[in-house]
């Protein structure tokens, strides 16, 4: 990662931050799906340069290609009819320093295909990350609708 580490500890970060960083992720991912942006800096600003992302699949994505396959979608939808994300249910599971892990429920929608999944984040607080927290991963599990 670039830059110094904030020395505020996870302990001072509120479930409440951590709803609105990762609603705001999911938000820039929409738009720019819906070609409503034309940037993706608040994003790659946000995840760590080693940053890694395990789908439903269980495959294991190292950011470059998570990136590559974001850009390489850019305006794929419609607009929200076409495709939707929802989180909810986020919660703080454990925090250890600087780091500190969340859990939420992800619904997207794509056309008339609901798919749900249980996510799992792990933070580090970082001054040089948007809202102070830099993305290091993303575990998402298939859940029954």
């Amino acid at each position: 990662m670039t830059g110094t580490v904030d020395m505020i500890a996870a302990d001072k970060i509120t479930v409440e931050m951590v709803e609105t960083e990762i609603g705001v992720l999911h938000t820039e991912f929409e738009r720019w799906f819906w070609g409503q942006s034309t940037s993706l800096a608040r994003v790659e600003d946000a995840l760590a340069d080693d940053f890694l992302f395990i789908g439903t699949s269980g495959r294991i994505v190292p950011r470059v290609d998570l990136m590559d396959g974001i850009r390489a979608s850019a305006g794929s939808r419609e607009g929200p009819d076409d495709f939707a994300i929802d989180v909810t249910d986020v919660r703080i599971a454990w925090r250890r320093g600087r780091l500190l892990s969340a859990t939420y429920r992800e619904v997207q929608r794509l056309a008339s295909n609901t798919t749900t999944r249980q996510s799992s984040v792990v933070f580090e607080v970082d001054s040089t990350a948007p809202a102070g927290l830099h993305w290091l991963s993303v575990h998402e599990t298939w859940l029954e609708t």
